[in-house]
């Protein structure tokens, strides 16, 4: 399965609300969907927390 449909599978159950709340984050060659996804959230986590500090 290549790794797009991956993530459609994984973000589909969570735009019950029409958005999904999620950072972006590049790539790497060893990545797993796992890993993808969770420096993804890390960085809107980063984003988020950036602008509550302004």
């Amino acid at each position: 399965m290549q790794i797009s449909q991956q993530l459609e599978a994984a973000i589909e159950p969570l735009q019950s609300n029409g958005r999904v709340a999620i950072g972006i984050a590049v790539m790497r060659h060893h990545d797993t969907l796992n890993t993808l996804i969770k420096r993804a959230s890390i960085d809107q986590l980063s984003k988020h927390n950036e602008h509550l500090a302004h």
